[in-house]
């Protein structure tokens, strides 16, 4: 036993297991065979042996144990491998020794809530990536040009006494995505190699230096080793320990930041809040680090915060056993402001789970990546792929029977995102549901049960204050009603000018019970909501690109049969909608005046109201308001009764709430008749008309101001400056391209949280690799090129076939 403990205290848990076990067979005491148990135990879960540390805690635990960690571990395994009720059992007994431990009650908090999401929709969010892992554990990931590097303990001669696995060493692969193959994995340059272990790699492409840790397990400590790649001599340079370490202190994890100025890095240096923290050190201007600077309580905390990364320059990920997370390490992220970080962010279920997540890694794109999982208890850690924004959010709710609050099972819950993309989960027996949505997106909830009126709502997941919960989460609740007698809106939408259908005009609908959604007109102009609830009152708008927007309100009435109401059926439900167009003289219809008066009469208040609804939903325009008379009278006096009829309409648009600064009045009186020498009383009509016409357009601020994009024909080839959350000026922020490479186009993309700037076109690749040097040589050393097929992005393999075709 004395030579197990030591063996143990030494973390050389593979030689302690063998001396625990020979101790056990010696001994008739059951106490003391529990507490061997218990050690062994422990042991099998220090090296991430989950399936048989679940075996021996089952019996070091028993009927029932006085160790609360036990009890923890045990529970910890039993998630991992997704027994989910037993792991609740066993912390229930744990709860048993202490009712108020904190770690046990969010334990319990947490595993409720992983029960519950994983009977969700996941949306396969992630998978393994068969051709990079192996039986043993593969971790650590980090791009050096093309190429994913990560570490992995499969070749290994020696054995890690603390793993019970070889000692890491650093591997590489590419992927060639027109094939969706990966490259034979083949090891790093012997410069990386070393007796011990060697892992978390990271490449710093400003300055062609790469980083990494290397663990002795003789001292057991961790330093941080770089080498300095020399394109002269187009190999690595000898391998040394960074020059900012103290030797008392640990120091991994290193990654750069994008333009190589700063070096994030994980230590147990004091100044911190305990165990590792995550710190950074800057490269001053002669070249030689600063000191190191801890990324503060937004970030670390008193447990282990560890394999830092960035995306862009302002997207920190990490990962934290800290209390409230879902496992053991959970991914978080943070983003940067000036010089310091928001508050951590947990990613949240199906990324995170009950076992150890950790090391993410965006691909270059931007548009998914890479991170590492021990939650399959066969293969130790193993790497995954995930598509899109790595940020999910949960949105959970109940769905009750509004006259008797009873939960509805099975109902189906639909959700339509903007790519019209659609996906479906069911409420349980408890009229609950779980599903997981993309962040920075926006949705259509529809909620439907046979028998009952359908629900509909709009959802977006770019509300930032919904980041502060863990995991990030919205709550909605659905009341579904009974279907006696369903109703429908049905309408055409037609412009102004030439009365032509408009196909692709957005209709949205909504009521002041919730009740949101939206549909597209057809191709012959035609939109349709059914299923809607009598005796309510609904709000629908209309609104297309450089078209003025227009809503109104309609009551439907109480019915005994099903209804549509359209125009048909005495409910004018048809838009008719006005260019935007600056100078350019609108008609409008049905403005009557008394004879020799500027008051309204009341049926040219319809008119007038449909103008003020335009108005108040397009908001960014000023508009001047026309009227003018035939040309019975004198000139001046049907120049000051034109002047106080338009004036009468900007006073009533001003009862109908619009700003009186948008409104302008003009009258014109007889001059500008749109029929000379008018005769008849039509005629005379036709002249006496009020107008309007846009004098100002002002953008709203929240639209993109970069230049236009523009595709050539064929495939075509950009490239990629920079990926960040900081939005740029354009004209100042890269004005050193503009000097030197005249008449060069760039354009910002906003995609998720994110900002990205690509220049080009270039209708071949060389083209593109000829503008790439020339940009590198201005200090955009991480540009890389991306491909068009059209609008749509391709890979360069795609691009480059279709190159081949055309030329």
């Amino acid at each position: 036993m004395l030579m197990a403990d030591s063996q143990y205290k030494q973390e050389d848990y593979v030689a302690a297991i063998k001396s625990y076990k020979k101790a056990l067979r010696k001994t008739d005491d059951f106490e003391l065979q529990k507490e061997i148990a218990e050690k062994i135990a422990f042991s099998y879960y220090a090296m991430n042996d989950y399936d048989n540390a679940k075996d021996w805690f089952a019996d070091a635990v028993g009927h029932q144990s006085s160790n609360m960690d036990a009890y923890l571990c045990y529970a910890e395994i039993l998630a991992i491998k997704q027994q989910f009720n037993d792991a609740k059992s066993i912390l229930e007994k744990a709860s048993l020794l202490d009712q108020k431990n904190e770690t046990v009650n969010k334990r319990l908090q947490s595993l409720q809530w992983l029960t519950l999401a994983s009977k969700a929709d996941s949306l396969k969010l992630f998978s393994l990536v068969e051709a990079l892992n192996s039986s043993s554990s593969d971790y650590g990931l980090a791009w050096w040009n093309e190429f994913l590097v990560f570490a992995s303990t499969r070749e290994g001669q020696e054995t890690d006494g603390r793993t019970g696995q070889a000692y890491s060493e650093l591997y590489y692969s590419s992927h060639n995505s027109a094939s969706d193959q990966w490259a034979n994995v083949r090891k790093m340059n012997a410069k990386f190699r070393s007796s011990e272990n060697d892992g978390a790699f990271s490449f710093d492409s400003k300055h062609q230096i790469a980083y990494w840790t290397r663990c002795t397990g003789k001292t057991k400590a961790c330093k941080i080793y770089q080498s300095q790649y020399s394109l002269s001599k187009k190999q690595w340079l000898k391998a040394e320990a960074a020059s900012f370490m103290n030797e008392s202190y640990h120091y991994g994890h290193p990654y750069p930041s994008a333009d190589g100025q700063t070096l994030y890095f994980t230590s147990n240096m004091p100044g911190g809040f305990g165990n590792n923290d995550i710190w950074k050190i800057s490269r001053k201007s002669d070249g030689q680090w600063g000191i190191p600077v801890n990324l503060g309580e937004n970030i670390n905390s008193a447990a282990n915060e560890v394999f830092p990364s960035q995306s862009g320059d302002s997207l920190l990920f990490f990962s934290s056993d800290k209390d409230g997370g879902l496992g053991r390490l959970d991914i978080y992220i943070s983003m940067q402001s000036s010089i310091s970080f928001s508050p951590a962010i947990n990613l949240g279920y199906p990324l995170n789970g009950a076992a150890d997540d950790f090391s993410l890694l965006m691909n270059q794109m931007g548009d998914g990546g890479y991170f590492c999982s021990n939650r399959n208890t066969e293969t130790s850690d193993g790497i995954y792929t995930f598509e899109g924004f790595p940020v999910k959010l949960v949105l959970e709710g109940d769905i009750k029977h509004s006259l008797d609050d009873q939960p509805l099972e099975d109902v189906l819950i639909s959700f339509t995102n903007k790519e019209e993309i659609v996906r479906h989960t069911l409420s349980n027996d408890l009229g609950r549901y779980v599903h997981f949505l993309n962040a920075f997106d926006s949705y259509r909830i529809t909620v439907s049960k046979a028998g009952y009126h359908k629900e509909e709502r709009l959802l977006n997941t770019a509300d930032v204050s919904t980041f502060g919960t863990s995991p990030p989460q919205f709550v909605i609740n659905f009341e579904l009603s009974k279907t006696l007698y369903p109703c429908a809106i049905s309408g055409v939408v037609v412009n102004r000018d030439g009365k032509q259908v408009m196909e692709g005009v957005t209709i949205e609908i909504w009521n002041d019970a919730g009740y949101a959604t939206y549909r597209s007109t057809d191709a012959d102009g035609n939109y349709h909501f059914d299923d809607l609830k009598p005796n309510t009152i609904y709000h629908i708008r209309s609104s297309f690109p450089g078209y003025f927007s227009e809503s109104r309100d309609i009551r439907l009435p109480k019915v005994d049969h099903a209804s549509v109401f359209s125009k048909s059926t005495g409910y004018d439900m048809d838009f008719e909608l006005t260019k935007i167009q600056t100078q350019y003289e609108v008609i409008l219809s049905n403005i009557y005046y008394d004879l020799n008066k500027a008051s309204l009469r009341t049926s040219s208040k319809v008119e007038l109201q449909k103008l003020a609804s335009m108005l108040k939903e397009t908001p960014e325009v000023v508009i001047q308001v026309n009227a003018h008379t035939d040309s019975r009278g004198k000139p001046s006096y049907n120049l000051k009764l034109s002047a106080r009829r338009a004036q009468a309409v900007i006073d009533y648009l001003v009862e109908l709430g619009i700003e009186r600064e948008r409104l302008i009045a003009k009258g014109y009186g007889e001059s500008q008749p749109l029929i000379t020498d008018a005769q008849t009383e039509e005629e005379h009509q036709a002249n006496r008309r009020t107008s309007f016409k846009v004098v100002e357009f002002v953008e709203q601020e929240d639209i993109l101001k970069a230049e236009p994009s523009h595709f050539p024909a064929g495939p075509s080839y950009r490239l990629q400056l920079l990926s960040t959350s900081k939005r740029r000026q354009i004209e100042k922020d890269f004005n050193d391209i503009h000097s030197s490479i005249p008449g060069l186009q760039i354009y910002e993309h906003k995609t998720a949280a994110i900002y990205k700037y690509e220049v080009g076109n270039r209708k071949t690749l060389a083209a593109a690799k000829k503008l790439q040097l020339k940009l590198e040589d201005l200090g955009y050393s991480d540009c890389f090129v991306v491909s068009y097929l059209g609008e749509k992005k391709i890979s360069i393999e795609k691009a480059k076939k279709l190159e081949a075709e055309v030329h």
